[in-house]
């Protein structure tokens, strides 16, 4: 692990330079060992050594940290790979916002994990000011509070006054995904905490849309 800190420490000032990416690599306690300055001043702090040491519990709101963190430990104890999570995040001025996150466990010379490493990138601030923005944000916190049953459409559309058309649209538009995508993720996101649930599947009903969430 020092090697690879010494290697990325020479390429930091590109990775300071990214302005809608977060970048990290932890300890197996799930503590910061580094990260680019992105992700230090969105945990509010002004300086990336303030940052190392302390877990997403610690530097993020309950409400995020505390996920992240048990995410992080699935990660460091099964020797997972997180692609393409579809998640809350802080943006500039620790607004909240979607971001796309990876997460892979990296492992010593004898396939022994020690660590792990990830990424995050903003699906962009502009789409946080798109009037359906807050219409969707309700559609996902509802899917992420009742991911353990089908959920149908018509729950969706009567939670944010939108039609099944629109929010199939506006989904691809602001998330660049499309809501069988975005149930999925939100579902393999409860996974990393339920450790239960795999994947999500998009099913049809008799004049009901349904999407559920199956236990293999």
């Amino acid at each position: 692990m020092p090697a690879l800190l010494n290697a990325l420490a020479l390429i930091a000032p590109l990775l300071n330079a990214i302005p809608n990416v977060v970048f990290f690599i932890k300890d197996r306690q799930a503590r910061y060992l580094l990260a680019n300055l992105t992700l230090a001043r969105r945990c509010g702090f002004k300086s990336v050594s303030s940052l190392l040491g302390k877990t997403s519990a610690d530097v993020f709101p309950s409400a995020l940290g505390q996920g992240y963190t048990e995410q992080d430990l699935r990660v460091l104890r099964e020797g997972v790979t997180l692609r393409d999570q579809l998640e809350m995040h802080l943006y500039n001025g620790r607004e909240r916002g979607w971001c796309l996150t990876q997460k892979l466990a990296l492992r010593d010379v004898r396939g022994q994990v020690i660590g792990m490493a990830g990424i995050s990138h903003d699906l962009q601030e502009a789409h946080a000011r798109h009037p359906a923005w807050q219409r969707l944000a309700i559609v996902d916190d509802h899917i992420r509070r009742h991911y353990h049953r089908p959920i149908a459409m018509e729950e969706l559309t009567a939670l944010s006054g939108m039609s099944i058309a629109q929010i199939e649209r506006y989904c691809k538009r602001i998330f660049h995904l499309t809501p069988r995508q975005m149930i999925h993720k939100s579902a393999a996101g409860k996974s990393d905490r339920t450790a239960g649930w795999r994947y999500a599947d998009y099913r049809y009903r008799p004049a009901v849309r349904v999407y559920r969430s199956q236990r293999l």
